[in-house]
């Protein structure tokens, strides 16, 4: 009897999350959709990440644990869950964060309904340790789906109306084979995405929205990130967070033929000259920027714009 393949594929990277992996994982295993597995690789915690996922494991044989040598970085340790991963979508569950009930049976009714393969979400956000209820809504695109080129533009140029964490989607497994780029370059010894996890996640999710017609959009908070201090908040408060994804998408923008219309390319390029603070950084963003405008001008794709069906992109707190 040959073992049946999951529909979904939870994929879980952890590294020295002993405090929070519990409540992660629990948010699957409590959901009413139970088509899953669950892959998790640890990245050589230092903790005791490790024996909680082998004990896991124990439990559930959907749950399957893998430990690298060493620890490699988290593009490496990600694109290692990807490898052991047998369903026909995905969801990306960070160690630190959590899902509300019901996500997974949502998001598939919405993916049917809606003829997509891609489904986000609206998302909370938890930054009080002591109290998990209290949480506020930090994603919250107003309509219930968009065309897919346009979702792609809307993360691509940074409008903050969609998450640019795979976190907060569901998507096709082949898609994010296809998209996961573990090579964007290097641009400054401190604007260095790839060895610091940054870029990937939301090319990621850009490049599955460009090649689906919609994407859903579920209309009620359904992930949860955990705000604390983590390699994203460090990055965040000196800047560089944003500075790497925009350098992240310049670099995809220069190799792939995306048009982008007069304000769209204004915007990248008005954000990339205001990083220019060296002579060797300037001369690689030009190069991104007149490879990118050279791209656009070359592309016969539909125009689709990033300003299309604009939505609020504040976070609210909760009263």
């Amino acid at each position: 009897m040959t073992d049946q393949l999951p529909k979904l594929s939870i994929l879980i990277p952890t590294y020295n999350r002993e405090k929070f992996i519990y409540q992660a994982i629990d948010s699957v295993l409590s959901q009413d959709f139970q088509d899953f597995e669950i892959i998790c690789s640890d990245n050589n915690s230092s903790d005791d990440t490790y024996n909680i996922l082998r004990n896991y494991q124990k439990k559930d044989k959907r749950i399957k644990v893998y430990q690298n040598e060493t620890n490699l970085g988290p593009i490496p340790n990600w694109l290692n869950c990807l490898e052991h991963a047998r369903g026909e979508f995905i969801h990306w569950l960070w160690s630190d964060d959590w899902i509300e009930p019901n996500f997974y049976t949502d998001s598939f009714a919405l993916m049917q309904f809606q003829h997509t393969r891609v489904v986000t979400t609206w998302n909370y956000r938890s930054d009080n340790a002591d109290d998990l209820h209290d949480k506020y809504v930090s994603w919250q695109y107003a309509f219930p789906e968009i065309v897919g080129y346009s979702a792609a533009k809307k993360i691509l140029l940074g409008t903050g109306e969609l998450p640019a964490s795979p976190a907060a989607y569901i998507l096709p497994a082949e898609l994010v084979r296809k998209h996961f780029y573990s090579d964007i370059p290097k641009f400054s010894e401190i604007l260095d995405p790839t060895p610091k996890g940054v870029g990937a996640d939301s090319l990621m999710i850009a490049g599955c929205c460009f090649e689906v017609d919609m994407v859903a959009v579920l209309q009620k908070p359904s992930v949860v990130f955990r705000q604390h201090e983590n390699l994203s908040a460090i990055y965040n408060r000196d800047g560089s967070l944003g500075q790497m994804r925009l350098l992240s998408h310049l670099w995809y923008l220069s190799n792939h033929k995306i048009r982008l219309g007069i304000i769209e390319f204004l915007r990248m390029l008005k954000g990339g000259i205001r990083m220019i603070d060296s002579f060797p950084l300037g001369i690689k963003i030009i190069r991104l920027l007149l490879a990118t405008m050279f791209n656009s001008l070359l592309s016969t794709d539909t125009n689709y714009s990033a300003f299309d069906n604009v939505s609020e992109t504040t976070v609210f707190k909760n009263s």
